[in-house]
C-alpha cells in the first residue's frame, strides 16, 4: 500500500457500493470506501466497457485490480477471480458506479433521530449509526439532491444505499416517503449533513474538532431545489 496513492488516478474510478456475500469480491473489496482504478494494468479513467470486458474475458482467472481506499488514503493491489457459477448477480458480485471520490466522504446524510411508526422506522434505519450514501438510480451530488429524491417520490418506494458505522457494511434499504404517516416530515427521521455528520474516519475525527457552520440537520420538511441527476450504479 502507498500513501496518497490515489492522486495519479485523477480522483476517479469505479466506486464499490455493495459487495454480495459469498461472491468472488467478498472479503476482497470494501463497500463505500473502495474505488477500483485499474484492472490488469488498464487504468479505468473513463466510463466504458473496459472494466466489464476485463472480467468477461477472464472468467475463472485472476484479475489484478488496483484499488484506492478513501478511508485510509492508500492504494493496494487486489486479486479477484470472476465467476459465472458462484450463484449471485454479476461475475464479481459488486454494485459499482463510475464517479469522482473527491467529495464522496462529504455527500452523506446522517440518520439522527428515528421516530416510532415512521417510514424510516419501518425501513429499519438506525439512529446515529446509519448514513445514507446514495441510491442505485442516480448520483447525489449535494445536500439538496437527497431531499429532491424524497420529495419527487412521495408515496413511492425509494431504494437507498445505507452505510452502518456499526457493521461497516452498506445495505440496500427500501423506504416509502409518506408525509401523512402521522408525524413530522415524510420519512420520520432527522437527517444531519455537513462536517459533523460525516462517516467516521481517521481524518474526520481530527477535523470534527473544528466548528463547521455548514453542518446542518433537517427533518425532511423543507422544499428542495430541482437538480439534474444522472443515472448511476451497475452490477458486475
Amino acid at each position: 500500500s502507498t500513501g496518497n496513492g490515489g492522486a495519479m488516478y485523477n480522483k476517479t474510478g469505479y466506486h464499490v457500493l455493495q459487495v454480495q456475500p459469498n461472491s468472488p469480491a467478498c472479503g476482497r473489496l470494501v463497500p463505500f470506501f473502495d474505488f477500483i482504478v485499474a484492472a490488469n494494468s488498464k487504468v479505468l479513467d473513463k466510463e466504458d466497457s473496459t472494466f466489464s470486458e476485463t472480467f468477461r474475458d477472464n472468467i475463472g482467472r485472476p484479475v489484478q485490480l488496483i484499488v484506492y481506499n478513501i478511508k485510509t488514503d492508500t492504494t493496494r493491489e487486489q486479486v479477484v477471480v470472476p465467476s459465472n457459477t458462484w450463484g449471485g448477480t454479476g461475475l464479481a458480485g459488486i454494485a459499482i458506479r463510475f464517479c469522482s471520490w473527491e467529495r464522496t466522504l462529504e455527500t452523506v446524510w446522517h440518520v439522527l433521530d428515528v421516530y416510532m411508526g415512521s417510514p424510516a422506522h419501518e425501513a429499519g434505519l438506525v439512529t446515529r449509526t446509519d448514513y445514507v450514501v446514495g441510491t442505485p438510480d442516480m448520483i447525489l451530488n449535494d445536500q439538496e439532491d437527497f431531499f429532491t429524491l424524497i420529495n419527487n417520490n412521495m408515496y413511492r418506494p425509494v431504494q437507498l444505499y445505507v452505510y452502518s458505522s456499526l457493521t461497516e457494511q452498506v445495505r440496500l434499504v427500501k423506504i416509502t416517503p409518506n408525509k401523512n404517516w402521522g408525524g413530522s416530515g415524510s420519512l420520520g427521521c432527522d437527517i444531519g449533513y455537513g462536517l459533523l455528520h460525516r462517516i467516521p474516519t481517521k481524518q474526520t475525527v481530527v477535523s470534527q474538532m473544528i466548528n463547521d457552520p455548514s453542518s446542518s440537520s433537517s427533518s425532511l420538511s423543507h422544499q428542495p431545489f430541482q437538480q439534474s441527476i444522472q443515472q448511476s450504479s451497475t452490477n458486475v
